[in-house]
């Protein structure tokens, strides 16, 4: 697959992507199966985004019981496909894991 500017269509195709371009660390590497990823991602909450246009991209990431938690998170607008690229490319993507509210993480 390598890596292009099409847009995964499966968790597990990211995951092949990244592992092909040498992203992922070695060891990591060899404990990943990209079938996990799939059905994982069908249990996840995401957002992907920036605070504003001088803030790296950012990826809000949780379990469905903190779904209401997102909401009291600052607003990220929308990133375009080109802003996603570029970070990916640099390496600059901000993860964040959110908790369900009243549970700290």
């Amino acid at each position: 697959m390598g890596v292009t500017d099409e847009t995964p269509d499966t968790p597990s195709d990211a995951v092949d992507a990244a592992l092909e371009a040498d992203a992922v660390d070695s060891p990591l590497a060899d404990a990943l199966d990209p079938s996990t990823f799939d059905t994982l991602a069908s249990h996840l909450v995401w957002r992907i985004g920036r605070a504003n246009d001088e803030s790296p991209v950012t990826v809000r990431v949780g379990l469905p019981s903190a779904a209401a938690a997102f909401a009291d998170l600052p607003r990220l607008r929308t990133a375009t496909e080109t802003e996603l690229r570029e970070a990916l490319d640099s390496g600059e993507v901000r993860v964040e894991w959110v908790s369900p509210k009243g549970r700290s993480s």
